[in-house]
C-alpha cells in the first residue's frame, strides 16, 4: 500500500525567514507558532493539492452529493475495473472504492494511489467497530492488516507441500 503524503511542514530556517521578514508584533516579536501557521496557510493557498482536505464531518450532505455525482461514479468504475472487480482486502467482487485521502487531486481522479478498490463487507470493516466509527488511523492500519493477510494468504495458496516442506510453483 502506498503511504499517503503527509502535509507540508515548515522547516526551522523557513520559520526564521518568516520571522525576519515580518513586522514585529506590538510586544515585540511573533510566535514561533504563528510564523509557522502563516507558511502552512501560504503553502495551502498555493498548492491545496499537497494538504490533506477531509469532508466536514458535519456535512453529510456535501458528501453524499459527491458521492451522487457522475465525475465520481466514473472515477469509481475506473478503479474498479483497474482491479478487475476484486476486492484489494478480500479477493472478493470489489462493488465500492474506499478513499484513503481527499486531496483536491484525489477527488478530481488526478491521483488515484489512494482509492481502494473493495466490496462492503471489508468497506465496513475498516470504518466500523461495534457500530463505532474509526478514525482516520485506525482505518488506515486495519485497511493495510486487511490486504497484508490476503497477500498473504495468496503466497501461502501458491506454496505446494513437498517432502522437505514447501515450495512456490
Amino acid at each position: 500500500m502506498i503511504p499517503i503524503p503527509p502535509d507540508g511542514e515548515p522547516t526551522e530556517a523557513e520559520i526564521d525567514a518568516e520571522l525576519s521578514a515580518r513586522p514585529i508584533l506590538a510586544d515585540g516579536y511573533i510566535p514561533r507558532a504563528l510564523a509557522r501557521l502563516i507558511l502552512l496557510s501560504r503553502w495551502k493557498e498555493a498548492d491545496p493539492d499537497a494538504f490533506l482536505e477531509p469532508f466536514p464531518e458535519d456535512d453529510d450532505e456535501y458528501y453524499g452529493r459527491y458521492l451522487r455525482s457522475g465525475k465520481w461514479r466514473a472515477l469509481q468504475r475506473m478503479v474498479i475495473e483497474a482491479a478487475n472487480h476484486l476486492c484489494a482486502c478480500c479477493g472478493e467482487i470489489a462493488t465500492t472504492v474506499h478513499h484513503r485521502d481527499y486531496r483536491p487531486r484525489v477527488l478530481r481522479g488526478i491521483d488515484r494511489t489512494a482509492l481502494v478498490p473493495i466490496c462492503r463487507r471489508c468497506h465496513h470493516t475498516i470504518h466500523f467497530s461495534h457500530g463505532n466509527q474509526r478514525s482516520w488511523n485506525d482505518c488506515e492500519r486495519i485497511l493495510a492488516d486487511l490486504i497484508a493477510n490476503r497477500t498473504q494468504a495468496a503466497v501461502l495458496a501458491l506454496a505446494k507441500p513437498t517432502a522437505r516442506g514447501l515450495y512456490c510453483t
